[in-house]
């Protein structure tokens, strides 16, 4: 995929609020926004589209809701530099679930022999999961728990993560996992029922946000489908109950290296709309290729098969999501258009878009011997915008 331009003009993603803050403590006059010649017709009546933002070195475009059109601003802070990139999210309810941390512990691959490492430091009011994880004695995870946190979530659809890193990180797949009041039965005895979904971390020191919706939340058993590891099998498609919810968990599985996140917030929230990870339109897509990502992921998979099926597929799921949204995002446009065909013939067939054999047959249609793209598509942002919606699950 090409790299973006490095002119002057770079993508940013801004809220909503920063038009709202103009309109409220700006008087007319003066002091009122100052409109700059940018061309931001192409947005007008796209609030979505338009709050992605787009920066110069004198301002950024910003939705006006009363006219319901996207002008430009003077507004240097809300580019890049200083002020973090934060989905422009709208939501029917939130509930913030963390902080407070509540006493988050460790465990580590030396429960079987393995020697990754990992430390949870909490600090004005963040918490900080960091650690290397090593392949060495048939190990290859890291993870860290909450104590017991009992809340009914039913009101919500998902989980909302809000998250910063270091710019010399790596791309990461991190898990989150939950876990039920319900009991289930198996090696051991009786364990709290766990669920997990994986979130993609790139290297960035802004503020990021991904949603988890409770629909791709799978449940787990050791790390498996329940029913793959010879114990006592739940039922296998069981979905998470929000209204039992117990505990949460991290965990990054099978990706070589050292890993380092800071967690901001964890809230449970409903009615979300554009749930497209903002990284995607910052540096997530220029950090590797949508071949690299592809790889990270398919790599993730066969490490953690040991021949009974992959330890949390979620992680490879979730990279192989955003390789297709970097490929919707491509400057090739055969390349975009052949991700943005694939999406929609999956939504036509009804595809699990959170399976990895769906998302690894699409991606591998995406090849560079691939001929191009001839079908007739609807490519304009809203059209992306909507696409990629589905590809995360809102």
């Amino acid at each position: 995929m090409a790299a973006p331009s490095s002119s002057s003009s770079t993508r940013c993603r801004s809220l909503l609020l920063t038009t709202l803050l103009f309109s409220l403590f700006s008087p007319v006059g003066k002091d009122a926004p100052v409109v700059l010649a940018l061309d931001c017709s192409s947005f007008d009546n796209d609030a979505v589209e338009c709050n992605k933002g787009l920066c110069t070195d004198t301002g950024k475009c910003a939705y006006d809701a009363q006219t319901s059109k996207c002008i430009a601003v003077e507004d240097k802070e809300a580019c890049p530099g200083d002020v973090g990139i934060t989905a422009a999210l709208t939501t029917a309810g939130s509930e913030v679930l963390a902080p407070p941390w509540r006493n988050w512990r460790v465990v580590n691959d030396n429960v079987m022999g393995g020697v990754s490492t990992s430390a949870v430091k909490i600090s004005n009011d963040q918490l900080n999961f960091k650690g290397n994880i090593s392949f060495d004695n048939n190990g290859g995870f890291a993870s860290a728990r909450m104590d017991d946190d009992a809340r009914d979530l039913s009101d919500y659809q998902g989980l909302l993560v809000h998250y910063t890193t270091t710019q010399a990180a790596d791309v990461k797949a991190i898990n989150m996992q939950v876990y039920e009041r319900f009991p289930q039965i198996g090696f051991g005895g009786f364990r709290p029922r766990s669920f997990s979904a994986a979130f993609v971390v790139v290297p960035t020191t802004k503020l990021q946000t991904f949603y988890l919706p409770f629909a791709r939340f799978r449940p787990r058993y050791l790390g498996r489908y329940p029913g793959t590891n010879g114990f006592l099998r739940p039922d296998a498609i069981s979905r998470f109950t929000p209204s039992q919810m117990l505990r949460m968990g991290l965990q990054v599985s099978f990706q070589l290296g050292e890993f380092d996140v800071t967690l901001q917030k964890i809230e449970a929230v409903s009615g979300i709309q554009d749930c497209i990870p903002p990284s995607i339109y910052a540096t997530g897509c220029d950090d590797m290729t949508i071949a690299e990502y592809t790889t990270l992921a398919k790599d993730v998979l066969k490490k953690s098969n040991y021949g009974t099926g992959s330890l949390y597929p979620n992680a490879g799921a979730a990279l192989m999501q955003y390789a297709l949204a970097c490929a919707v995002m491509s400057d090739d446009n055969n390349t975009s258009t052949q991700a943005l065909t694939q999406l929609e013939e999956a939504q036509r067939a009804n595809g699990d878009l959170n399976d990895n054999s769906v998302l690894e047959s699409m991606l591998n249609s995406l090849t560079s011997d691939s001929p191009k793209a001839t079908t007739e598509i609807d490519s304009s942002p809203a059209a992306k915008t909507k696409l990629l919606s589905k590809l995360f699950g809102c």
